[in-house]
Protein backbone atom coordinates (compact mmCIF):
# COMPACT_ATOMS: atom_id res chain seq x y z
CA UNK A 1 0.00 0.00 0.00
CA UNK A 2 1.32 3.30 -1.25
CA UNK A 3 -0.14 7.07 -0.86
CA UNK A 4 0.83 10.48 -0.99
CA UNK A 5 0.10 13.61 0.30
CA UNK A 6 0.89 16.94 -1.37
CA UNK A 7 -0.19 20.55 0.20
CA UNK A 8 0.90 23.14 -1.58
CA UNK A 9 0.41 26.42 0.15
CA UNK A 10 0.85 29.88 -2.13
CA UNK A 11 0.99 32.73 -0.16
CA UNK A 12 0.98 36.43 -1.27
CA UNK A 13 0.31 36.04 -5.09
CA UNK A 14 2.24 38.62 -6.03
CA UNK A 15 5.66 37.20 -4.26
CA UNK A 16 4.84 33.82 -5.57
CA UNK A 17 6.24 32.06 -2.03
CA UNK A 18 5.20 28.38 -2.16
CA UNK A 19 5.09 26.45 1.11
CA UNK A 20 4.88 22.13 0.14
CA UNK A 21 4.38 20.16 2.53
CA UNK A 22 4.76 16.32 0.85
CA UNK A 23 3.93 13.25 2.94
CA UNK A 24 4.67 9.80 1.27
CA UNK A 25 3.68 6.60 3.09
CA UNK A 26 4.86 3.23 1.67
CA UNK A 27 5.36 0.18 3.89
CA UNK A 28 5.02 1.33 6.85
CA UNK A 29 7.34 4.23 6.52
CA UNK A 30 6.25 7.98 6.55
CA UNK A 31 8.49 9.91 4.88
CA UNK A 32 7.66 14.11 5.15
CA UNK A 33 8.93 16.37 2.42
CA UNK A 34 8.72 20.63 3.15
CA UNK A 35 9.68 22.37 0.81
CA UNK A 36 9.32 26.37 0.72
CA UNK A 37 10.25 27.98 -2.82
CA UNK A 38 10.60 31.50 -3.00
CA UNK A 39 10.63 33.15 -6.55
CA UNK A 40 11.53 36.83 -4.96
CA UNK A 41 13.92 37.69 -2.53
CA UNK A 42 11.83 39.29 0.15
CA UNK A 43 12.66 42.61 1.27
CA UNK A 44 10.15 43.61 3.61
CA UNK A 45 11.49 45.02 6.86
CA UNK A 46 9.48 45.85 10.15
CA UNK A 47 10.29 49.14 11.07
CA UNK A 48 8.82 50.15 14.92
CA UNK A 49 8.93 53.90 15.74
CA UNK A 50 9.11 55.65 19.11
CA UNK A 51 7.64 59.25 19.53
Amino acid sequence: MMFSLIFTLLINKNQKTKIKFEINYYENIIKVKFTIRLTKSINKKAVMVND
